[in-house]
C-alpha cells in the first residue's frame, strides 16, 4: 500500500468527471428514448420499432466505451462495441 501521488488525485478526479458526464449523457439519452417510445405507442403501435430500439443501444454501448477512458484507442472502442452488440 503505497502513498497516493498528486497524480493519481488529479487521475480519480478525471474519472470522476467522466463518470459524471456519462450519467448526464444516459440520462438524456434515456429521457430522448421514452419520448420515442411513448410517441411510437401512438403513431405506429403495429409497427416493428427494432431500429429505434438498436441505435439505442449503439449510443448506450458508445457511452459505456467513452466511460472507461477518453484516451481509448479507436480499435479499442471497436472491439468493445463488437463484444457487446
Amino acid at each position: 500500500m503505497g502513498k497516493r501521488t498528486a497524480r493519481d488525485d488529479g487521475d480519480d478526479d478525471d474519472a470522476e468527471a467522466r463518470q459524471a458526464q456519462c450519467r448526464g449523457t444516459m440520462k438524456a439519452l434515456n429521457a430522448q428514448f421514452a419520448q420515442w417510445v411513448a410517441e411510437r405507442a401512438v403513431a405506429s403501435p403495429f409497427v416493428s420499432w427494432a431500429k429505434g430500439c438498436e441505435d439505442y443501444l449503439k449510443h448506450l454501448n458508445g457511452i459505456k466505451v467513452r466511460r472507461v477512458s477518453p484516451s481509448v484507442s479507436l480499435e479499442m472502442r471497436c472491439a468493445v462495441k463488437h463484444a457487446h452488440g
